[in-house]
């Protein structure tokens, strides 16, 4: 995941969308982790992934109209697209090291071995 994170910050041409890689995909696992939170509490949560990348993608529009009305800002959907990327990546590897975390436990209990 990290080596992911790494060639793609490389090899992004404009420092603001590294900036937006970086912010919305630690955004993104936030409000996943929020999510997940609520759902082991015993509140319905559907679909936790989708429905953070979704939140995190409206955000980083509403930004974006925000910088519409501002004199030294721009509005642009190139940057809204980032967005929603960041925040697919930061959600998927997210979920991606849960499911990792959840298997080595029940790989460890099979073995006969003490999970951490």
């Amino acid at each position: 995941v990290a080596l992911v994170y790494a060639t793609t910050m490389v090899r992004l041409p404009v420092p603001e969308a590294r900036s937006h890689l970086f912010e919305y995909g630690v955004l993104a696992m936030l409000v996943y982790h929020a999510l997940l939170e609520r759902r082991g509490n015993g509140r319905p949560v559907r679909w936790a992934a989708p429905s953070a990348v979704v939140v995190v993608t409206l955000v980083g529009w509403l930004d974006e109209v925000l910088q519409f009305f501002l004199p030294n800002r721009t509005y642009d959907l190139v940057d809204v697209g980032f967005n929603a990327i960041a925040a697919t990546m930061g959600v998927g590897a997210t979920a991606l090291m849960g499911w990792a975390r959840r298997w080595d436990v029940r790989l460890g209990r099979r073995r006969g071995g003490r999970a951490q």
